[in-house]
């Protein structure tokens, strides 16, 4: 799909977005209606435990890109394919239009609630993940990682969670849907850090 396609979208697959649940509130995440509609088209149509990667254009806030990682998805646990995660890092990088790597999502079972698993030994369980993902990326400060459920009329519900470096801090970040890339925020220049 063409960015000029990407533009066309103007309404996005039916969604909820579930409550705090009591955990801090952190920023909000802004995203595309294009790249929202494409996660919840691909991971809403797979088994539970499918998921991958969230980009966003570098210099400004939020996600513009979803790209789903047929290799970690739809085993008993979703296990995001580094190999191919290192590779299309290597793209987003290296191309004029470059992106950076904002998080990954992935659903869980119907059954399960969308709370992230803890730790369960290095790199495993979504906390242990995402603790791995912070050792190897120094300069990340934040990962985003939703996960996904299903209402009992089979609507996704999107636990919009975010991971701080610090402390491994979950927070709760609102959803902003925006109509497309050119409604992203810049980032602002941060003197002194």
């Amino acid at each position: 799909m063409t960015i000029k396609e990407r533009l066309v979208i103007d309404k996005v697959r039916s969604f909820r977005v579930a409550g705090d649940n009591g955990f801090p509130i952190g920023p909000p995440v802004f995203i595309t209606k294009w790249a929202l509609n494409h996660l919840l088209e691909t991971i809403g149509n797979m088994p539970s435990e499918s998921g991958g990667k969230l980009w966003g254009p570098k210099g400004q806030e939020g996600i513009d890109v979803f790209e789903f990682d047929n290799s970690g998805s739809g085993e008993s646990v979703f296990r995001p394919d580094s190999d191919w995660g290192n590779h299309r890092l290597a793209f987003w990088l290296r191309i004029e239009d470059s992106h950076i790597w904002v998080g990954d999502i992935h659903s869980h079972p119907t059954h399960w609630n969308g709370f992230l698993s803890k730790k369960a030994g290095f790199a495993k369980g979504d906390l242990g993940y995402i603790e791995a993902v912070f050792d190897y990326n120094p300069e990340m400060k934040r990962f985003f990682s939703p996960i996904i459920t299903f209402d009992p009329d089979d609507v996704p519900v999107i636990w919009p969670w975010a991971v701080e470096r610090e402390g491994l801090r979950v927070c709760y970040s609102p959803i902003k849907v925006v109509a497309g890339r050119e409604y992203l925020p810049y980032k602002e220049a941060r003197h002194g850090i």
